[in-house]
């Protein structure tokens, strides 16, 4: 039990720190959200960047472009001007820029696609980082393969992103998760559990993560979400 309240808090500290140096966050903000000494927060901080060095490497470059042309630009080329004295924000920017403009992105491409493709699933709106549609019951299994991939991919980023999906047969307040629960979405499995990978990872015991093997998720055949679970469905797939 005490390994699993260290392990939560470790997990909850990490997050702290991940988003608040987007925003800029040094040591002594930190050791206020963690609720410990400067010198402490100050190593943690330390230790964070000498493990995923990239992340330094990053906002260093990050705010030295943004230093010397007065600006930097995004993946999608858009601006963003600073003074000198607010270099800081740039990463700031640079992740939730590059984001809201992924949204736009896929707002686009998936359009497009439902249109070209003759799906009568149409985007209804979207609410920060969430996209609503009206789906048709009857094209359900295969219009929501097309918005994962949509959602998940794009040619100017290098990784493949986590998209939750949910239905609601009247009020979106009473969404319900079509994840597949045996991958919670992911499409795939890894034969360990969740806390147990995470814990492996941070106490990088390497025998674990190297038995670690990927392979499709048995439930969902890798599609990551059950149909089962989509409130009124009946089977209905012509």
């Amino acid at each position: 039990a005490e390994d699993t309240v260290t392990f939560k808090w470790v997990r909850d500290m990490a997050k702290q720190l991940g988003f608040g140096l987007l925003y800029g966050m040094g040591e002594s903000l930190f050791a206020i959200e963690i609720n410990k000494p400067k010198a402490e927060a100050g190593a943690i901080m330390k230790r964070y960047f000498n493990y995923f060095k990239n992340v330094r490497v990053f906002i260093d470059a990050a705010e030295r472009v943004c230093r010397d042309t007065g600006y930097a630009k995004d993946r999608w080329g858009r601006r963003r001007y600073l003074p000198y004295d607010l270099v800081y924000r740039i990463v700031n920017f640079l992740v939730q820029g590059t984001s809201a403009d992924f949204l736009k992105d896929v707002l686009d491409r998936l359009t497009r696609r439902l249109v070209d493709e003759g799906f009568e699933t149409r985007i209804v709106l979207n609410i920060h980082d969430e996209l609503v549609f009206e789906v048709p019951y009857t094209e359900a299994e295969w219009v929501l393969p097309v918005i994962l991939e949509e959602m998940t991919t794009c040619d100017k980023l290098k990784v493949r992103l986590k998209v939750d999906l949910a239905a609601a047969p009247v009020r979106w307040g009473e969404k319900t998760s079509i994840n597949c629960e045996t991958c919670d979405g992911e499409g795939r499995v890894t034969g360990a559990s969740k806390n147990a990978l995470l814990e492996a990872l941070f106490r990088k015991n390497h025998k674990v993560l190297d038995g670690i093997k990927l392979m499709n998720c048995p439930s969902c055949s890798g599609a990551g979400f059950d149909l089962k679970l989509l409130p009124g469905y009946n089977g209905v797939t012509t």
